[in-house]
Protein backbone atom coordinates (compact mmCIF):
# COMPACT_ATOMS: atom_id res chain seq x y z
CA UNK A 1 0.00 0.00 0.00
CA UNK A 2 1.14 3.50 -0.66
CA UNK A 3 1.57 5.93 2.16
CA UNK A 4 -1.16 8.13 0.70
CA UNK A 5 -3.91 5.59 1.38
CA UNK A 6 -5.98 6.53 4.39
CA UNK A 7 -7.06 4.12 7.12
CA UNK A 8 -10.70 4.68 6.14
CA UNK A 9 -10.02 3.37 2.63
CA UNK A 10 -8.14 0.38 4.05
CA UNK A 11 -11.09 -0.47 6.31
CA UNK A 12 -13.43 -0.56 3.33
CA UNK A 13 -11.41 -3.50 1.93
CA UNK A 14 -11.01 -5.45 5.16
CA UNK A 15 -14.61 -6.65 5.33
CA UNK A 16 -14.69 -8.09 1.77
CA UNK A 17 -11.26 -9.72 2.19
CA UNK A 18 -12.10 -11.30 5.56
CA UNK A 19 -15.57 -12.24 4.32
CA UNK A 20 -14.15 -13.92 1.22
CA UNK A 21 -11.54 -15.84 3.20
CA UNK A 22 -14.15 -16.91 5.74
CA UNK A 23 -16.39 -18.14 2.92
CA UNK A 24 -13.55 -20.26 1.49
CA UNK A 25 -12.86 -21.87 4.88
CA UNK A 26 -16.55 -22.49 5.66
CA UNK A 27 -17.26 -23.86 2.19
CA UNK A 28 -14.28 -26.20 2.33
CA UNK A 29 -14.50 -27.42 5.92
CA UNK A 30 -18.13 -26.94 7.03
CA UNK A 31 -19.96 -27.64 3.78
CA UNK A 32 -17.27 -30.23 2.93
CA UNK A 33 -16.72 -29.07 -0.64
CA UNK A 34 -13.95 -31.37 -1.98
CA UNK A 35 -13.08 -28.98 -4.83
CA UNK A 36 -10.68 -26.27 -3.62
CA UNK A 37 -11.02 -24.30 -6.86
CA UNK A 38 -14.78 -24.16 -6.38
CA UNK A 39 -14.32 -22.95 -2.78
CA UNK A 40 -11.90 -20.25 -3.95
CA UNK A 41 -14.34 -19.08 -6.63
CA UNK A 42 -17.11 -18.98 -4.04
CA UNK A 43 -14.90 -16.96 -1.66
CA UNK A 44 -14.07 -14.55 -4.47
CA UNK A 45 -17.76 -14.15 -5.26
CA UNK A 46 -18.55 -13.44 -1.59
CA UNK A 47 -15.74 -10.88 -1.36
CA UNK A 48 -16.88 -9.19 -4.58
CA UNK A 49 -20.49 -9.15 -3.40
CA UNK A 50 -19.56 -7.60 -0.05
CA UNK A 51 -17.36 -5.02 -1.77
CA UNK A 52 -20.14 -4.09 -4.19
CA UNK A 53 -22.62 -3.61 -1.36
CA UNK A 54 -20.17 -1.54 0.68
CA UNK A 55 -19.81 0.91 -2.22
CA UNK A 56 -23.55 1.67 -2.12
CA UNK A 57 -24.01 1.48 1.65
CA UNK A 58 -24.80 5.18 2.07
CA UNK A 59 -27.77 4.88 -0.33
CA UNK A 60 -29.55 2.18 1.68
CA UNK A 61 -32.98 3.39 2.88
CA UNK A 62 -34.11 3.07 6.48
CA UNK A 63 -37.51 1.53 7.16
CA UNK A 64 -37.50 -0.14 10.59
CA UNK A 65 -38.27 1.34 14.02
CA UNK A 66 -35.71 1.57 16.84
CA UNK A 67 -35.23 -1.64 18.85
CA UNK A 68 -33.63 -0.71 22.19
CA UNK A 69 -33.59 -4.34 23.42
CA UNK A 70 -30.73 -5.18 21.06
CA UNK A 71 -29.16 -1.73 21.14
CA UNK A 72 -30.02 -0.84 17.58
CA UNK A 73 -31.68 2.13 16.02
CA UNK A 74 -34.10 1.55 13.19
CA UNK A 75 -31.68 3.16 10.76
CA UNK A 76 -28.76 0.89 11.61
CA UNK A 77 -30.92 -2.22 11.74
CA UNK A 78 -32.48 -1.38 8.38
CA UNK A 79 -29.07 -0.85 6.85
CA UNK A 80 -27.72 -4.14 8.24
CA UNK A 81 -30.73 -6.13 6.98
CA UNK A 82 -30.49 -4.51 3.55
CA UNK A 83 -26.71 -4.96 3.48
CA UNK A 84 -26.92 -8.65 4.36
CA UNK A 85 -29.70 -9.24 1.83
CA UNK A 86 -27.89 -7.39 -0.96
CA UNK A 87 -24.54 -8.99 -0.08
CA UNK A 88 -25.97 -12.50 -0.02
CA UNK A 89 -27.91 -11.93 -3.23
CA UNK A 90 -25.02 -10.42 -5.15
CA UNK A 91 -22.52 -13.03 -3.93
CA UNK A 92 -24.86 -15.86 -4.87
CA UNK A 93 -25.60 -14.28 -8.27
CA UNK A 94 -21.88 -13.83 -9.02
CA UNK A 95 -21.16 -17.40 -7.93
CA UNK A 96 -23.99 -18.93 -9.94
CA UNK A 97 -24.36 -16.81 -13.07
CA UNK A 98 -20.93 -15.24 -13.63
CA UNK A 99 -18.59 -17.95 -12.34
CA UNK A 100 -21.00 -20.83 -13.11
CA UNK A 101 -19.83 -22.37 -9.83
CA UNK A 102 -23.13 -23.62 -8.41
CA UNK A 103 -22.98 -27.39 -8.21
CA UNK A 104 -26.45 -28.01 -6.82
CA UNK A 105 -29.43 -25.76 -6.15
CA UNK A 106 -30.10 -27.76 -2.96
CA UNK A 107 -27.01 -26.14 -1.43
CA UNK A 108 -28.49 -22.64 -1.86
CA UNK A 109 -29.67 -22.25 1.75
CA UNK A 110 -26.36 -23.52 3.10
CA UNK A 111 -24.38 -21.23 0.79
CA UNK A 112 -26.47 -18.23 1.83
CA UNK A 113 -25.84 -19.16 5.46
CA UNK A 114 -22.11 -19.20 4.74
CA UNK A 115 -22.40 -15.78 3.06
CA UNK A 116 -24.19 -14.34 6.11
CA UNK A 117 -21.60 -15.83 8.49
CA UNK A 118 -18.84 -14.41 6.29
CA UNK A 119 -20.49 -10.99 6.36
CA UNK A 120 -20.61 -11.12 10.16
CA UNK A 121 -16.95 -12.18 10.39
CA UNK A 122 -15.90 -9.43 8.00
CA UNK A 123 -17.88 -6.80 9.88
CA UNK A 124 -16.44 -7.76 13.27
CA UNK A 125 -12.86 -7.91 11.96
CA UNK A 126 -13.27 -4.54 10.27
CA UNK A 127 -14.61 -3.04 13.51
CA UNK A 128 -11.81 -4.63 15.53
CA UNK A 129 -9.02 -3.40 13.27
CA UNK A 130 -10.53 0.10 13.12
CA UNK A 131 -10.83 0.19 16.95
CA UNK A 132 -14.58 0.65 16.73
CA UNK A 133 -16.95 -0.94 19.27
CA UNK A 134 -17.62 -4.58 18.40
CA UNK A 135 -21.33 -4.22 17.92
CA UNK A 136 -22.94 -5.59 14.81
CA UNK A 137 -25.71 -3.02 14.86
CA UNK A 138 -23.61 0.04 15.70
Amino acid sequence: MSSSSSPASMNSYIKPIVGGLTAVVLDKYVLMNPNMQSSLYFGGAVGAGLLAVSMFQADIPTFLPDIPAIGATGATLSKRVAEITAGAGSAYAINRFVLKNDNSPQMMAKKIGVIIASDLAGEYMSDYLASRPLSYFA
